[in-house]
């Protein structure tokens, strides 16, 4: 009971968490493109997010799981499937990314730059947890 309390606090958590992060993107989007409907399209989605995330989370912390409910709080599986979902994970959003590199190469070698960085660091980032040693 304690394991299905935990994965739904902790999925609520994440949601708490992606908000202000969508946020940000918002008025980085905005910033780069001039365009302030990127702020106020994902400004509000991440409000709207962190308020259901808090919400939600002190709902889960303030009752008891449905104990006839099965609720599976598992990863890949294996290191097999954990590499194929962080590809998959790193080729969509690269994908998108790609169609948008002509405008921004417009835009100056500055910005290519920056958005390749940003880039690199997000798959580094989504790399990290597979590659991390455990005793």
């Amino acid at each position: 009971m304690a394991d299905a309390q935990g994965t739904l606090a902790a999925a609520w958590s994440s949601a708490i968490g992606s908000g202000p992060l969508l946020l940000l993107t918002g008025g980085f989007v905005s910033a780069m493109s001039g365009n302030p409907a990127w702020i106020l399209i994902l400004g509000l989605l991440g409000v709207a997010l962190t308020v259901l995330g808090l919400v939600s989370w002190k709902r889960v912390r303030g009752t008891l799981p449905n104990t006839k409910r099965l609720l599976i709080a598992r990863g890949p599986g294996s290191a097999r499937g954990g590499v194929m979902m962080v590809s998959v994970l790193a080729i969509v959003p690269g994908g998108i990314l790609a169609t948008a590199f002509p405008g921004i190469a417009s835009r100056g070698t500055a910005t290519l730059v920056a958005v390749c960085a940003a880039r690199m660091y997000s798959l580094w980032l989504c790399w990290r947890p597979l590659s991390s040693s455990r005793p």
